[in-house]
């Protein structure tokens, strides 16, 4: 989500000592050998998406919310999401933004290893992890927003900083490895990277490099992750503003590179000063788009980031469930995005995109609440086991 990412990059500077450990000459195994359970992830998500079931999801949910952070609830256990409803989201959406000076910490401000920890933890209780990011350049230690031109060729083959491009997803991969199960078993998590390709406000976008290279990114990233150990890795290319096949192609690497599609898709608030989000009917092109492309390829679809900003309809759930009832919309997952708090770096102020305990509207709430006691919303540990 543009908007409300550009306030809280601040967010991620937090200090922390900087993990400088990862191999760079990691050599890439030639024959990964596939991880039966994320085969089964990928087919369980295709037969929910089937049976006209959703996965409900609710970014950094667990991480922060409206007045509260991780480091008042360690545990992981406080969310708006369940304050609320009593239910805790079926998947979680995770987000990094490693830069050149402190690649340990996370967007959200904590670090790779909490994330990793907390990850595991959602898996455990049979929750699906999805992980988003925002990378700062290499070049000039800029944020995603950065969009001079020419930073991505520098990064690919041949280019100038291939090989500390190379270094800088060793040491990602480092962490994503650390996501095992207590037998010591790789444990499957979906990677949407370089998402909202088809937008101009992010180095990897329309306005700061051509199609071809970001194809050429997309592939060289997933080839190179996957060679080097992540076989339990699914991969979700998202656009965010297209409203034809053709548009929402242009940038597809190809279907060896990807598991899931996803869109991202926003609704608008009835604030008059916000122009974050698209009409029902708008979003309703976008989807179909995405299911035609789904149906074409045999590959399962996902609502990769939705919500309003800060829920300014007090019927926006009941609006959601009817759109997508009446326009028989198939999902595997639909992601609301982040909660977050007041902050220094984001000018004092809060956002959410699911009410959240303290709020007072208990119009709104009960219109969540409603919203969640859908027979045909997933969420944790209401479906069978998603991972066998």
């Amino acid at each position: 989500m543009k908007t409300i990412l550009f306030l809280l990059i601040a967010i991620g500077m937090v200090g922390c000592d900087s993990d400088d450990s990862g191999n760079d000459n990691q050599t890439p195994d030639p024959n990964p050998i596939e991880n039966p359970q994320k085969s089964k992830l990928l087919s369980n998500l295709q037969q929910i998406q089937n049976s006209s079931k959703i996965l409900i999801g609710h970014q950094g949910t667990n991480i922060a919310g409206v007045g509260w952070r991780l480091n008042n609830f360690p545990n992981g256990d406080k969310s708006d999401f369940k304050d609320v409803s009593g239910k805790t989201p079926a998947v979680f959406g995770w987000e990094i933004a490693p830069n050149n000076e402190s690649f340990n910490t996370t967007f959200d401000g904590i670090t790779f290893d909490e994330t990793m920890r907390l990850a595991i933890k959602a898996y455990e209780n049979n929750a699906v992890n999805t992980f988003s990011m925002h990378p700062y350049r290499l070049d000039n230690n800029q944020n995603s927003w950065n969009t001079t031109p020419g930073y991505v060729t520098k990064i690919l083959p041949n280019g100038a900083m291939h090989n500390q491009y190379k270094a800088w997803l060793d040491k990602l991969i480092i962490h994503f490895k650390k996501l095992k199960n207590s037998k010591g078993e790789a444990i499957p998590f979906i990677f949407r990277p370089y998402h909202e390709m088809d937008g101009g406000w992010f180095w990897w976008g329309t306005t700061a490099c051509t199609d071809a290279e970001y194809i050429d990114l997309f592939r060289f990233t997933i080839d190179y992750m996957r060679n080097n150990g992540l076989n339990n890795m699914l991969v979700c290319y998202s656009p965010g503003y297209e409203t034809t096949e053709v548009g929402y192609l242009k940038r597809y690497p190809g279907d060896k590179y990807v598991d899931i599609l996803g869109i991202d898709a926003y609704h608008l608030s009835a604030d008059p000063n916000s122009n974050n989000g698209a009409n029902w009917n708008y979003n309703l092109q976008k989807l179909n788009v995405l299911k035609q492309v789904g149906l074409s390829k045999n590959k399962p679809i996902a609502w990769a980031e939705t919500g309003q900003q800060n829920l300014t309809s007090n019927n926006y759930f009941t609006e959601l469930t009817q759109f997508i009832t009446t326009n028989n919309i198939q999902l595997s997952y639909m992601m609301f995005w982040a909660n977050y708090t007041a902050t220094v770096s984001n000018g004092g102020g809060e956002g959410f995109y699911v009410p959240y305990q303290s709020l007072n509207n208990t119009t709104l709430k009960n219109d969540f609440i409603n919203f969640t006691n859908q027979p045909n919303y997933i969420f944790q540990n209401s479906q069978e086991a998603i991972y066998k």
